[in-house]
């Protein structure tokens, strides 16, 4: 590899434009109280590569960013929920230093749904209001969804043939 700093941002770059790109094109289901924001399934890749972390994190921030141009979000949205996937991610990063396969795929998805759970549904909850409690397990069954069927299925992918070696050196 010839430049090891372009090759990196590369993979952040990618990371980011297609999460805010998922996001965006499925947009009547990526926001509001009720979201199957199909962008989450990513956030199992920092399992495979700390690139991911940022990649997300920027992903989010611009995924909001025009989701509040376009009415579904508000600014708050920008800074708790991009804290909320960075956080999450640093954590998934941690325990894909986990070398035991089952772990991956029973715990990487939950940092995210536990997270969005309580961070989004405290954010729906705050600013359009509702119930916490009932906004919080709303969010989570939705984020449970995504992550555990569609992440799941992203692991596999990436694990078959050793892809995220190729993708992730």
């Amino acid at each position: 590899m010839r430049n090891k700093r372009v090759y990196n941002l590369a993979v952040i770059s990618i990371i980011a434009a297609l999460y805010s790109a998922l996001t965006i094109f499925f947009a009547p289901i990526s926001f509001n109280v009720i979201q199957f924001r199909l962008s989450e399934m990513l956030t199992i890749i920092p399992l495979f590569t700390p690139l991911a972390i940022p990649g997300l994190g920027v992903g989010c921030f611009i995924s909001n960013l025009i989701g509040m141009f376009m009415g579904q979000t508000l600014p708050w949205d920008l800074i708790y929920g991009t804290l909320a996937t960075v956080v999450s991610a640093v954590i998934t990063y941690y325990i894909g230093k986990i070398n035991i396969r089952s772990i991956k795929y029973i715990f990487g998805p939950l940092p995210a749904v536990i997270i969005n759970a309580i961070v989004v549904g405290w954010e729906l909850s705050t600013f359009f209001g509702g119930n916490i409690l009932f906004n919080m397990a709303v969010c989570g069954l939705s984020e449970l969804a995504v992550c555990y069927t569609f992440g799941i299925f992203l692991i596999y992918v990436l694990e078959k043939n050793d892809l995220y070696k190729k993708l992730f050196r």
